[in-house]
């Protein structure tokens, strides 16, 4: 077993024994929230970015999804997303059991996916529920960037698609970037160079030239 933010058994399959990363998702999520809390303290959230490689990207990633309020961007390499199927169930419009329940009034549970992606998060991570979720007590605004080598061994590529695909479905907007022969890293200049386009573009800082 390895030892990281959380635990994780199998590198290439976070599904293999997942419930192994539960507490130390846990624990790494109240330390990460309270770093940011401090940081809000000194500058607006707009001008927080969060992210990471590998684990730390899953682990951030679970971090916005608890959060309620936005930040200024997120920028993802070579990662994954823990839970991912049970998010993407979580966000989910309709059930079938809803439809065949007649006694259903559409008011038992939220409709926005971004608040259904928040409140599945923060129930998994075990964190105080909100009195009154809405869409703008999400994270759902801060702009995100994946990128993802496609010979990746470690953290296959597939896994970096499926988070994006999934964030999309939590109603996130995501900048997702396959990279060619590049396993378990980040391509220079490439993606570096793709990430500052993200953070002029998207999170919307003016950056200065390194000579200026």
């Amino acid at each position: 077993m390895l030892t990281q933010w959380f635990d994780e058994v199998r590198l290439s399959d976070p599904e293999y024994r997942r419930e192994t990363q539960l507490q130390g998702l846990s624990e790494s999520v109240l330390e990460i929230r309270e770093l940011i809390h401090s940081e809000m303290s000194k500058v607006p959230p707009e001008n927080i970015i969060i992210g990471g490689l590998s684990q730390g990207c899953a682990m951030s990633l679970s971090v916005l999804l608890s959060l309620e309020h936005r930040l200024g961007g997120f920028v993802g390499m070579s990662g994954y997303l823990p839970f991912r199927s049970d998010i993407e169930d979580a966000v989910k419009e309709t059930t079938e059991a809803d439809e065949d329940d007649p006694f259903a009034t559409g008011d038992d549970k939220p409709t926005d996916p971004e608040v259904r992606a928040m409140l599945f998060e923060r129930d998994l991570l075990c964190l105080d529920p909100l009195p009154h979720p809405t869409r703008e007590t999400t994270a759902s605004v801060t702009p995100i960037f994946l990128g993802h080598g496609n010979l990746d061994e470690k953290k296959p590529v597939e896994q970096g698609e499926a988070a994006a695909r999934a964030m999309r479905a939590a109603g996130y907007k995501v900048r997702w970037k396959p990279y060619a022969d590049l396993g378990h890293w980040y391509k220079i200049p490439d993606e570096i160079d793709d990430i500052v386009d993200f953070i002029q573009l998207e999170v919307k800082w003016p950056l200065q030239d390194g000579g200026q």
